[in-house]
C-alpha cells in the first residue's frame, strides 16, 4: 500500500490500484470480526446476559470496543463508497 502511494506521489499510475482497494477493504472486515467479538464478549461478561462468552474482556469501560466498532465501520464505509466512485462507473 505504501508502495501505491510512492508510486503516485512520483506520479507513476499502477495497474494494481484496484486491488490495493480491495485488501483494505477485506482487512476493514476483518478488523470488524475482532473488534465485533470484543464487544460481544465484553457485554455478555459484563452485563450477565445468559449468552455463551469466551470469559471477561479486559476494557473497563465499553468506550474502546464502542470506539473500535464506530471508526472501523465508518473507515469501511468510506473505502466502499470509494471502491463504487472509482471502480463500479457506469459504462456509457
Amino acid at each position: 500500500m505504501y508502495f501505491y502511494y510512492f508510486q503516485t506521489a512520483r506520479g507513476i499510475r499502477v495497474w494494481w490500484k484496484q486491488y490495493i482497494t480491495v485488501l483494505q477493504i477485506v482487512q476493514f472486515i476483518i478488523g470488524l470480526g475482532f473488534v465485533y467479538f470484543t464487544f460481544y464478549t465484553h457485554c455478555t461478561h459484563k452485563f450477565s446476559l445468559g449468552l455463551p462468552h469466551l470469559g471477561s474482556c479486559q476494557a473497563k469501560t465499553l468506550l474502546g470496543p464502542v470506539t473500535g466498532v464506530v471508526t472501523l465501520s465508518s473507515y469501511l464505509l468510506l473505502f466502499l463508497v470509494f471502491y463504487a466512485a472509482t471502480y463500479k462507473k457506469a459504462k456509457v
